[in-house]
């Protein structure tokens, strides 16, 4: 199994993004586990960290075809969460076909067991989809 890489959003009853959390599960082509890798750095007065999946137990390079990226803002490290977001990233040589984009997708969910119309948890990973039927961004 390759590196599968997920971000898992979590809910609460309005509908509001309460947590996200990077997935990384599987081994690599070089027989090495597939585990999150994370990157620092201080743009203007906010601090970021950008999480993403890497072989060589999250000590390898990033992947350059498409993967999901999650991002982490805060005002200082450490510091409390102002906001969280994920992307799909790739390099221009792994980009999508025409009449596709590369977009995140839901690719599992999970309901309140006390409301079950009320979406409690999605998975999303990154995959070339027709224009028309991306996810929407934030």
């Amino acid at each position: 199994m390759p590196c599968e890489q997920r971000v898992l959003v979590t809910y609460d009853k309005k509908k509001t993004p309460q947590t996200y959390e990077l997935i990384c599960k599987g081994e690599c082509d070089d027989k090495t586990a597939c585990k999150k890798k994370v990157e620092e750095k201080v743009d203007g007065k906010t601090h970021v960290t950008r999480e993403f999946c890497a072989c060589k137990e999250g000590k390898g390079d990033e992947d350059k075809n498409r993967h999901i990226v999650l991002y982490t803002e805060r005002k200082k490290k450490g510091g409390k969460i102002e906001q969280q977001y994920f992307k799909c990233e790739w390099d221009d040589k792994n980009k999508c076909p025409d009449k596709t984009k590369c977009a995140a997708s839901p690719v599992g969910n999970g309901w309140f067991d006390d409301d079950p119309e009320k979406l409690k948890w999605m998975e999303f990973e990154c995959s070339c989809v027709p224009e028309d039927e991306a996810w929407p961004e934030d």
